[in-house]
């Protein structure tokens, strides 16, 4: 495997919702952060075997699962074309310990660390309440 050769690539894919606490899809936030958790973990225990593992953690991408959203202004702002998305993710995968995947997300992740921990939650809580629901998660 990877580590007898001493290199190799580990992707796992958590999510900006992983990275803050998200009412209204708190179970898909919860099983986010798990993975970027693991993922940080796991990067440190692989190092000394010349492994590396890289942590997604992208914003909206235009899927099933977010397509009330991407139908609202906002949404049409941020809310990325697959194709695209795995374009701009492909040019970052093993560079960095840590991406989005997609330039206007590093841009977005980037504002939010500038608002406080407890303020976060509250902006998710107001935008979600109507674009997403655990429902809407679980069937998608």
């Amino acid at each position: 495997g990877m580590k007898q050769r001493g290199r190799g690539l580990v992707v796992n894919v958590s999510s900006v919702f992983g990275l803050t606490a998200v009412p209204t899809v708190l179970m898909y936030g919860a099983t986010k952060a798990f993975v970027y958790s693991f993922s940080e973990s796991l990067r440190e225990e692989l190092k000394p075997f010349g492994v590396e593992c890289q942590t997604v953690t992208p914003h909206f991408v235009a899927t099933t699962l977010t397509d009330t959203f991407s139908r609202t202004v906002l949404g049409r702002l941020i809310c990325v074309k697959v194709e695209n998305y795995g374009r701009f993710l492909t040019m970052t995968l093993g560079k960095t310990p840590q991406t989005t995947g997609y330039w206007a997300h590093a841009v977005l992740v980037t504002m939010q660390k500038l608002v406080p921990l407890d303020i976060m939650p509250k902006i998710y809580h107001k935008l979600g309440g109507s674009l997403w629901s655990e429902k809407r998660l679980k069937s998608g």
